[in-house]
């Protein structure tokens, strides 16, 4: 895999990435991603998330049992193996979305403004 240093989003560019679906993330290293993701109306927060800690997730090498599993693949609209294709933006974003971002991502810190958010990328 390589590393993409620019921020992906599901837009265009990344203010209406942000705005309309609150996810961007860029490739930081080997399977590790930056993601910034909205946590409310008005706030975000960030952190860093493995591709191997979604397949673990999904293959039940974790706490997800076979019935949630089961569950947020139908969500998605996705067999196990064609979730495990897709891009790590769109996996990222899914989880977040079903199993909520405190689960996902962890605990918030210090939530930041979406113009915090956008200092932080054009600083990039």
């Amino acid at each position: 895999m390589s590393k993409d240093l620019r921020f992906q989003g599901f837009e265009k560019d990344l203010k209406s990435a942000l705005n309309k679906h609150g996810f961007i993330c860029r490739n930081e290293k080997s399977d590790q991603y930056l993601c910034f993701y909205k946590i409310d109306d008005y706030n975000f927060e960030f952190g860093f998330l493995n591709e191997s800690e979604i397949e673990e997730l999904v293959t039940l090498k974790s706490w997800i049992n076979e019935n949630e599993r089961n569950n947020f693949l139908k969500y998605c609209g996705q067999k196990l193996d064609k979730f495990l294709e897709l891009p790590f933006r769109h996996k990222a974003y899914s989880m977040i979305q079903f199993f909520g971002f405190e689960d996902i991502m962890g605990k918030t810190i210090q939530p930041l403004t979406y113009h915090d958010v956008l200092t932080m990328i054009e600083q990039e």
